[in-house]
């Protein structure tokens, strides 16, 4: 008996430890695949990301898949040393989770707004010129992967960085699969100097040419000026924080606001722009409608005579998509507005040709259109869509 005894004992250590030696093996050889996907996710990743990688989402991961591999992996019979597994994976998630809870306390939920960031231009402010521009210091904007209004506010704000740092504004105007207009077919400017003006190559810069920031649209935060990238804005004297030759500003989203609200600049904002003719201000003084495009647009408004427009804008596709079996309300409620001035007329822009034609059928010869139907994303689409923003802007 027991001999028998010691023979299931033996059976049981040899499956415990081929049991072991499985684990060791996935464990060792997911930990190597790991290293290597990091390494070459890593640029991609923190292009993508607003600040940096967060790479502890990346050991949450790694433990919760090693930890998989391990249980399955660890095949033995119902004896005390199962718990051993269990322990590994209860350690090694557990560290991780506090980690991440340590980056969430400090993190961009953690910062707060300064009590005098509002209002930005107080009525006992003391006056302050912008700095003058230097000529061998400069801004440069590049737009990320989206439509046409995040490019126009992302731009603008880029102006105002360039005016409160005293730098020249370039613009690296990239042509993408969603957007295919050159920079000439919509606007110019008599201020912004073309990329080529420059030497600015990747491969001749190194990291102590430039600042790079990145400031895309946060889901993740409460309030923008709660990221960290839109608090250095908002908060700390820029002509100290940025000292190298360029900037480089990636984004697609309107920051001009938060640098109103720094103390260290907004004597300097609040001497050349109102706070809510802002957007307006920056716009008019650095762009202006490319030659066709005005004309059209001139075209359009002389037909007018002087009646009142009301705006309707209604996106149906992309991933901020109005429900169709809604979009009644908007016809419904524009007729309502229109009962307070006389003969007024519409105005619809939407990236939906179906909704234009049902438009066209409620408001009859009160609806106001361009001429021109062009197709999403090309040249002549993103051009109606700089019209249709233009027309909006005088309803």
């Amino acid at each position: 008996m027991m001999s028998g005894g010691n023979q299931i004992n033996d059976s049981r250590r040899a499956r415990y430890h081929l049991g072991i030696q499985n684990v060791v093996v996935y464990c060792a050889c997911f930990s190597l695949f790991f290293v290597i996907v990091s390494i070459l996710v890593e640029v991609p990743i923190s292009t993508m990301m607003i600040t940096q990688t967060r790479k502890n989402i990346g050991v949450v991961i790694f433990v919760c898949a090693i930890s998989f591999f391990a249980v399955f992996s660890f095949k033995t019979s119902r004896s005390s040393v199962c718990f051993l597994p269990l322990f590994f994976v209860i350690v090694l998630i557990c560290c991780p989770v506090f980690l991440l809870s340590q980056e969430s306390r400090h993190g961009f939920n953690s910062v707060t707004i300064p009590s005098d960031a509002l209002p930005y231009c107080p009525k006992n402010m003391s006056k302050r010129s912008l700095p003058k521009i230097n000529p061998n210091k400069y801004v440069v904007f590049q737009p990320t992967n989206t439509g046409t209004g995040n490019r126009i506010l992302a731009l603008v704000s880029a102006y105002a960085l360039s005016l409160v740092t005293g730098r020249q504004l370039l613009v690296d105007w990239q042509i993408s699969s969603v957007f295919k207009a050159q920079f000439s077919s919509l606007f110019e400017s008599n201020i912004i100097k073309p990329l080529s003006s420059v030497v600015f190559t990747n491969q001749s810069m190194n990291e102590d040419d430039y600042h790079f920031l990145n400031l895309v649209y946060c889901r993740q935060c409460s309030l923008r000026l709660r990221h960290p990238n839109f608090v250095l804005l908002a908060s700390e004297n820029l002509n100290k924080e940025f000292t190298k030759t360029f900037i480089i500003v990636r984004s697609n989203v309107y920051f001009a606001p938060d640098l109103m609200a720094n103390v260290h600049h907004r004597e300097a904002m609040c001497s050349e722009f109102e706070p809510k003719h802002l957007f307006s201000s920056l716009f008019n003084r650095l762009l202006k409608l490319s030659p066709d495009l005005e004309s059209e647009l001139n075209h359009t408004l002389d037909t007018i005579e002087n009646r009142d427009i009301i705006g309707i804008q209604v996106r149906l596709k992309d991933r901020v998509g109005f429900p169709k079996q809604k979009v009644g309300s908007f016809f419904n409620c524009a007729n309502y507005i229109s009962t307070k001035y006389e003969d007024p007329l519409f105005f619809i822009a939407s990236d939906s040709e179906e909704l234009k034609r049902k438009a066209k059928l409620f408001f009859g010869d009160k609806l106001l259109k361009f001429t021109r139907k062009p197709r999403e994303f090309s040249e002549k689409g993103i051009q109606a869509a700089v019209l249709d923003l233009m027309m909006l802007s005088k309803c």
